[in-house]
């Protein structure tokens, strides 16, 4: 992503090829393969890969986004990021509910959120890295999403402050540094969600995003978790998946793997060694209603 943005200033028209094919684009029919599509090597021929910066349409506002990254091109071809996800949060999320966006990136899944909550509702979207958390700020003011609190930090298991690395192209693969990343890192604020949440009187659901980080912020939720039982759904892959399914089993969930999906929304049970990209894990209350 290129350097902060101060609002709308600094954004640029895109190309008339970009804008087509943005058109083009959304009618896709599909819930699955947004986020790849839109980064295509063919896609990125045909628009010529442009170095833009626009404000891209998606549910609930609009969002800053860079045409030469891997977030920003799916907003802006597809005003989505992954709509399988989007289908979840407007299969549980309900009017006046609380929800924590963990990995918020530019608002997408935030603006989403703030639309099925609505003006009564409450979405607190965290984002650690300084200037993606500023062109969140941006997409909240333009869309008039007043329920949105952003908090500039990182969810761990401990408070206090962590290397955030960030690669070229792809500010949604920023992740905590281990120290052997070929690009800079950053410092961050880090919190518990058990401390941050302390007070809150509910929380309907939480969405993880934070590529590979997601065991400390379980970890640093446990009592939060325990205390409201929030849906969770979470990114996982081959290392963490079944480490992560089997923290939430412990605090009373049922874990389901959220399948590829094309028309119709599908979700099965998570069997130990299976792989999926995102999981949902629901409460056995609300699992045994669903």
């Amino acid at each position: 992503m290129g350097a902060p943005i101060d609002a709308a200033e600094r954004t640029t028209p895109a190309p008339p090829g970009a804008r087509l094919l943005a058109v083009c684009a959304r009618a896709y029919p599909f819930l699955s393969g947004c986020a790849s599509l839109a980064n295509h090597r063919l896609l990125r021929r045909l628009d010529g890969a442009p170095r833009a910066t626009v404000w891209a349409r998606v549910a609930g506002g609009a969002v800053l986004a860079d045409l030469d990254d891997y977030v920003g091109r799916a907003a802006w071809y597809f005003g989505d990021l992954d709509r399988k996800i989007s289908k979840l949060f407007a299969r549980y999320v309900r009017s006046g509910d609380t929800v924590a966006d963990i990995g918020a990136n530019i608002g997408v899944t935030a603006l989403k959120l703030a639309q099925l909550v609505g003006p009564h509702g409450r979405v607190v979207a965290f984002e650690p890295h300084p200037d993606t958390a500023a062109r969140l700020r941006a997409a909240v003011a333009r869309s008039g999403a007043r329920q949105v609190d952003v908090q500039e930090l990182a969810l761990s298991d401990a408070a206090g402050t962590a290397r955030l690395a960030r690669p070229p192209g792809n500010a949604g693969a920023a992740t905590l540094a281990t120290g052997s990343e070929p690009y800079p890192a950053l410092t961050v604020r880090t919190a518990r969600l058990d401390d941050v949440a302390a007070d809150w009187p509910s929380l309907r659901l939480m969405k993880i995003d934070v590529e590979g980080a997601e065991a400390a912020v379980i970890e640093g939720a446990r009592q939060t978790l325990a205390r409201l039982q929030p849906i969770v759904i979470f990114e996982t892959n081959r290392e963490s998946g079944d480490q992560l399914r089997r923290r939430l089993a412990a605090l009373d969930y049922e874990i389901r793997g959220i399948a590829r999906s094309f028309l119709r929304l599908r979700t099965e049970p998570a069997a130990p060694g299976a792989t999926y990209h995102d999981c949902i894990a629901l409460p056995r209350e609300i699992a045994g209603n669903d």
